[in-house]
């Protein structure tokens, strides 16, 4: 890209008909009417008369438009700590440590399978006394965004940036800019779900040294000035009670005998515990009736916890109706980590059932709205897979996106609601030679990529290699998953 920058005026309509504000360079700036190339990976700032180009090759160049320098000051509000989940009755030796470590200003990672209810705990630990004494307020920041977008490692600064100061005009910030102004805040930060590499989610502590930092994670991170907490099964006592709370059932010297068996069946594991208990609540199921189907079920997995799972699942999925699996399939096999309802009620022709059909999936924890797509917890995605029929399931998915990206194009916000699936599907259709829906799918998203600042430098940079790929007719090296996730 190629952009000319008058010394003594800058016309940002010239540079960006979209955005006001900054653009992203990626390959060449001239500067002035006589020309001043930059090319390259070049660090640093480039000062043209009152103009300022900031530029960082670990996250692509960034042009900041302003007469001055930006005027940033620290918001008047401290960030609130999200609401509280209703019934969280366990972990009472976690909570205990946690708060500890809040007061003291220190920096956690949470570790652990998914299913172990890490989100949950840190949901709880951000209403405590000790988030609630934190003096710049509790940061509750999740690795997914209100339209079911995974964030990548920049959003996530500018985020941390943005809950704290605010500026005009708005500043971009890459980690050194936000450090500057971070390192002296003492919030409670909490990082929940941040689907980053290892050495990206131990550097975001270091923005907050004086703050207490806490970060859910399903790897290990190796670090030494991180603590981590390994998050394991829940003690027998805390899962019967947990099992009692989303059950609805009654805790007595009849009952409890077979709470036990069940508990112990399912391994002592939230996620296990809490979509058992939800299938017996919705389903009017009597305890005798869940302890047979699930003493019943033959796990596929040898790992107690995983087992645990699996018949907490088998015993949910035997309650569903034909339609609710197929709408946990499709949700399923979708390579994005959210969907939009309106793909699933595709599939039957009565209104009145897909709307049940969706409702009683949401009520048994096994589709979570996200204003408004829906996704499936990551502990149950692989099992909802199982046993479809994903070839069929995803024709239909890339037709449903061709027909909707013909009306839809032009609209920025369903492109970038959908752009994790439209990559996926992409990876999908190559890897089966479907050449015909691949052009396809890279047309339709053409617009958004070419005209809308908003398109992610990963997405470009996938959409970009499409030719290259073709012509070899090699697809191994996009990625699509980790394009999904970073998308």
């Amino acid at each position: 890209m190629k952009q000319t920058i008058a010394s003594d005026k800058v016309d940002s309509r010239s540079i960006d008909q979209i955005s006001a504000g900054a653009v992203a360079v990626q390959d060449s700036v001239a500067a002035g009417p006589g020309g001043v190339a930059v090319k390259g990976n070049v660090e640093g700032d480039i000062q043209v008369t009152n103009k300022k180009i900031e530029v960082n090759a670990d996250y692509g160049a960034v042009v900041n438009f302003y007469d001055a320098h930006p005027r940033v000051k620290q918001r008047d509000v401290v960030p609130q700590p999200t609401r509280p989940l209703r019934g969280f009755v366990n972990r009472v030796n976690e909570l205990k440590r946690l708060d500890q470590i809040v007061a003291a200003g220190e920096a956690v990672v949470i570790h652990g399978m998914d299913g172990m209810g890490k989100s949950a705990l840190l949901r709880q630990i951000a209403n405590g006394q000790a988030a609630r004494a934190m003096p710049h307020g509790v940061i509750f920041l999740e690795g997914i965004d209100e339209r079911g977008q995974v964030l990548g490692v920049e959003d996530v600064i500018q985020r941390l940036f943005d809950k704290l100061f605010e500026s005009e005009p708005p500043l971009k910030v890459n980690f050194d800019i936000a450090q500057t102004y971070l390192s002296n805040m003492r919030p409670l930060v909490i990082l929940n779900g941040l689907n980053l590499p290892a050495v990206s989610q131990s550097r975001m502590a270091d923005l907050f040294p004086r703050g207490a930092v806490l970060i859910e994670s399903n790897q290990l991170l190796e670090s030494d000035t991180v603590e981590v907490i390994e998050l394991g099964t829940l003690p027998r006592a805390e899962a019967i009670e947990l099992f009692v709370a989303k059950a609805g059932v009654t805790l007595d010297d009849a009952s409890r005998p077979t709470l036990d068996a069940i508990c112990a069946l399912l391994a002592d594991v939230p996620l296990a515990i809490v979509t058992a208990a939800r299938a017996i609540h919705e389903n009017n199921l009597t305890l005798a009736r869940a302890y047979d189907i699930i003493t019943s079920i033959k796990p596929l997995s040898e790992e107690a916890m995983r087992s645990g799972i699996e018949r907490a699942y088998a015993l949910a999925y035997s309650t569903l109706t034909e339609l609710e699996r197929q709408f946990l399939a499709a949700a399923a096999l979708a390579p994005g980590i959210s969907v939009d309802p309106h793909w699933l009620h595709r599939m039957p022709g009565d209104k009145t059932i897909e709307s049940q059909a969706q409702e009683r999936l949401q009520a048994m924890g096994l589709l979570t709205a996200n204003s408004p797509r829906l996704c499936i917890d990551p502990g149950l995605r692989e099992l909802a897979r199982m046993g479809a029929d994903e070839i069929s399931v995803k024709e239909q998915f890339i037709h449903y996106l061709e027909t909707m990206l013909e009306m839809r194009s032009l609209d920025w916000t369903y492109c970038i609601d959908e752009l994790g699936n439209m990559l996926g599907m992409i990876d999908w259709a190559a890897k089966h030679q479907r050449w015909g829906d691949v052009i396809a799918l890279g047309q339709a998203k053409d617009p958004y990529l070419s005209q809308s600042t908003a398109g992610t430098v990963a997405a470009q940079s996938a959409i970009k290699r499409i030719p290259q790929t073709l012509s070899n007719l090699d697809y191994t090296n996009m990625g699509g998953g980790a394009l999904a996730r970073h998308a």
